[in-house]
């Protein structure tokens, strides 16, 4: 259930390892490789408080991916106290029916949350003093339901991040309210890729675009699935208003984010 490349190992988390000597045979293995990336995937069973044992088999790890690719609402332990355990990660992913008790980490450069839903209560503990170093946020709301996260996340936008770079935002319902949660940064991100669960119509996202174009200016690239849903005359009018403004690159926050840790 685990295979390995120079840099990761992947993990298959299966009914079979979850205890006793499978479980017990892959900590083994996992300690002697020692790989720099840990990619776990929950396929039959949730690894829970069992994750914690799997990440301390090596505690310089720069790279962990928790992902869910069979079964969305499976579990891993707290996000803090993964953090917690292992002091020099760079780069994170998670995906699954994640919490949170903190999100803080001097070095880490790369956050990706994902949960269908995504719980606000994860979302509420992101804050720029605990997590100086980020470069890259990525936040999916992807849900079957309303999205719980949207206010928490325009509201974490908003705050007083230094370092940002990229952001990267699954399933927005509120197309104007997050412009106008971008246009409160203080220090504007140079990507910005959103997706939309929900667009508003021409006259409203033109209005919002309009409103916010002095500040949206400043992001150097704006990815936004918007073509598809108005004219040729909005198409024309929304790329005067905010040049950078494009059609997104990817479809999303999607496994090829992690290809090459």
């Amino acid at each position: 259930m685990i295979s390995m490349s120079e840099t990761r190992a992947s993990l298959r988390f299966t009914p079979s390892v979850a205890t006793g000597d499978g479980f017990n045979n892959m900590v083994t293995q996992l300690t002697r490789a020692a790989r720099p990336c840990l990619l776990v995937a929950s396929d039959g069973v949730s690894p829970g408080a069992s994750l914690m044992a799997l990440v301390q088999t090596n505690p310089a790890m720069s790279a962990l991916i928790l992902d869910t690719p069979w079964q969305a609402k499976h579990q891993f332990a707290d996000l803090g106290d993964v953090l917690d355990a292992l002091p020099k990660l760079r780069r994170l992913f998670a995906n699954g029916t994640l919490t949170a008790k903190h999100l803080k980490h001097p070095a880490l450069e790369s956050l990706f949350l994902l949960g269908d839903p995504l719980a606000a209560s994860v979302i509420e503990v992101l804050q720029p003093a605990g997590l100086p170093a980020l470069k890259t946020l990525g936040i999916s709301m992807a849900s079957d339901a309303e999205p719980t996260a949207e206010a928490a996340t325009l509201k974490a936008l908003s705050l007083a991040w230094k370092s940002l770079e990229t952001v990267y935002i699954d399933a927005v319902t509120n197309v104007g309210a997050l412009f106008k949660a971008l246009a409160k940064m203080k220090t504007l991100p140079l990507r910005v890729q959103l997706t939309v669960s929900s667009f508003p119509d021409e006259d409203e996202f033109l209005s919002a675009l309009t409103t916010h174009a002095a500040a949206l200016k400043g992001i150097k690239s704006l990815e936004l699935p918007f073509a598809d849903y108005i004219s040729e005359p909005g198409i024309e009018r929304a790329q005067a208003l905010v040049p950078t403004l494009s059609e997104p690159k990817t479809n999303g926050i999607l496994p090829a984010i992690y290809a090459g840790w």
